[in-house]
């Protein structure tokens, strides 16, 4: 096995990198091997500046843990596993006293090494894209730490010792089947109060999620250009804010609908022009954004998210609310502005906790205005 690693050591950085499909390197074995050789030499008189070489994985065991000035390090794309004899070698990391920075992504550990978390110096600590399952309490240990990412993994849980954790300022656990609510959330936040938390489920691993994680309550995939959404989605029934904007569908996938725990339903700028009747399946929506899209129409069963609060429709092809909206009574927002209305229906006057109303640039004429007006006579409304 082969890598290509790069050394700089007037910036105290070693990369690693595989690269086994080189075939001008293949055939340049023996110079890259022979260079590798002095290079190592330089490197424990720090006399490298910087070079790029191919070493062999005996150079991984037995040479890398002896620069002990070191204090950045990337190990990527080796395919560390739980049978490789390199994981083992990992286990050396506490011998980098110096490491202040350390990228261990793009691997296949699965277990995060407790010498990591012997590392004080540590502001840095990449582990994403691997198959981590657990984060050790000792995590507590990394006082000077400052970004932690651990996106795209499998944990579920973090250690309640991640609070220690005084100076971080970023933690990125994008998608991994952590289950999160609004309390939780709320808690890291309260704990970490200085640092940006990075908790949602993007589509760049969602493939993988949707096989592995069951228990989120986020999802986000916006500009993604979807055109369909996997079946695999309908597993998710802990979901509770689902965001598609910037997509491409052209219908409300029926896979949506099956979302009973919605809350908060985004399909901004997509190409919708139909919603199907089992939208009022999702009976707990307390918001749903449908702005900009292609809709001539809203369904009936519109009516029966009585839980609605927010209802945005503006620029569609509306030309007609129907009777039933009036039976969302808890709604406060309601935009139907840049459409085809010439007319609302008289059930709107059952909206009585409705606060706002944007019916601007529609074609309502002056005497339906002040039928609206006197339907809802405590709502801003906006013509």
């Amino acid at each position: 096995m082969k890598y290509i690693i790069n050394c700089l050591i007037l910036l105290s950085t070693v990369v690693i990198t595989q690269n086994c499909q080189n075939n001008e390197l293949k055939n340049k074995k023996h110079e890259y091997f022979t260079h590798c050789d002095d290079t190592f030499k330089k490197l424990r008189k720090k006399e490298v500046n910087s070079v790029d070489l191919i070493i062999c994985e005996n150079y991984i065991k037995k040479e890398l843990w002896g620069f002990t000035h070191i204090e950045s390090l990337t190990l990527n794309f080796l395919g560390f596993t739980e049978h490789d004899i390199n994981v083992s070698k990992l286990a050396k990391l506490a011998k980098l006293a110096k490491l202040a920075k350390l990228n261990l992504s793009y691997n296949y550990i699965e277990k995060m090494n407790e010498e990591i978390c012997a590392l004080n110096k540590l502001v840095d600590l990449n582990l994403s894209n691997n198959f981590i399952s657990y984060i050790p309490k000792n995590i507590g240990r990394l006082t000077n730490l400052q970004t932690l990412n651990l996106e795209n993994n499998r944990i579920k849980d973090l250690p309640i010792e991640i609070a220690k954790l005084k100076n971080l300022k970023e933690l990125n656990f994008r998608d991994n089947p952590i289950s999160l609510n609004e309390t939780k959330v709320n808690m890291l936040k309260r704990l970490l109060p200085k640092t940006i938390l990075k908790t949602e489920v993007t589509s760049r691993s969602i493939e993988k999620t949707l096989h592995i994680s069951r228990n989120v309550f986020q999802l986000l995939l916006m500009h993604q250009n979807l055109s369909k959404i996997p079946e695999e989605l309908k597993h998710y029934q802990k979901l509770e804010f689902l965001n598609l904007t910037a997509n491409k569908l052209k219908v409300l996938p029926d896979v949506i609908c099956s979302l009973e725990n919605l809350n908060r339903l985004y399909l901004i700028h997509n190409k919708i022009r139909s919603i199907s009747k089992d939208i009022g399946k999702l009976r707990k929506l307390t918001e749903i954004n449908l702005q900009t899209n292609e809709l001539k129409m809203l369904p009936p069963e519109i009516g029966k998210l009585t839980n609605l609060k927010s209802l945005s429709v503006e620029d569609n092809k509306l030309s007609e609310v129907p009777n039933e909206i009036g039976n969302l009574k808890n709604l406060e927002y309601l935009t139907l502005s840049n459409n085809h209305l010439i007319k609302l229906p008289g059930t709107i006057n059952n909206l009585i906790k409705l606060k706002y109303l944007d019916l601007s640039n529609n074609n309502f004429s002056n005497s339906e205005k002040e039928k609206i007006k006197k339907l809802l006579p405590k709502c801003e409304i906006k013509f």
